[in-house]
């Protein structure tokens, strides 16, 4: 036990974890006495830390209806696919010159495929061919302002949701089979 004892009585405990610091609260799960330091509130009393981890471990983690986990919440799949699709969309720029992504004249709302989306697009006969990679590639690819404009609105706000409800995970998962889905159909 962790008591002082003085002269054949028994004086007040000491923590069980830092000897020096007398107390006299003791842990609601083991009765073990545990000083200020260590103290975690319970619903009714304190807990030591070891009572603590041990009760974590059999509390089930929260899910959403879909299986997700509270660490979609914060969105970072979403921005990080957002980042990918911009920076893509960045790479297109650099290589087609601003011309190309931005168009020229009011009637152009779609701007010609520039070196880079050439070679990141799906083009059937190159995949017939081999080049597999250009499946997974195409979904980042966007040709011109409005395009990438209002599908990183679209991912922005549906991303968010969906990624909250199906946890990071699946999320990548979904996103990225229905790109390769529409890759396959193109």
């Amino acid at each position: 036990m962790s008591e002082q004892r003085t002269g054949g009585s028994l004086s007040v405990p000491v923590c069980y974890r830092h000897t020096g610091r007398e107390t006299h609260v003791r842990c609601i799960r083991c009765n073990r006495p545990i000083c200020p330091d260590c103290m975690n509130d319970a619903v009714v009393g304190f807990q030591c830390p070891q009572c603590v981890g041990a009760g974590k471990q059999t509390v089930r983690q929260a899910r959403t209806a879909f299986g997700g986990t509270p660490r979609g919440d914060r969105g970072y799949v979403t921005i990080a696919l957002i980042a990918a699709n911009v920076l893509v969309f960045v790479g297109t720029l650099v290589l087609g010159g601003a011309h190309a992504a931005i168009g020229q004249g009011s009637d152009r709302v779609f701007a010609p495929a520039t070196q880079l989306s050439s070679l990141l697009g799906v083009f059937p006969p190159a995949v017939a061919h081999g080049q597999y990679w250009r499946l997974v590639t195409a979904m980042f690819v966007h040709f011109g302002l409005p395009h990438i404009a209002v599908n990183m609105w679209a991912l922005w706000i549906l991303g968010r949701y969906l990624e909250r409800a199906l946890g990071p995970a699946r999320f990548t998962a979904l996103y990225l089979l229905c790109g390769l889905g529409g890759s396959v159909a193109v």
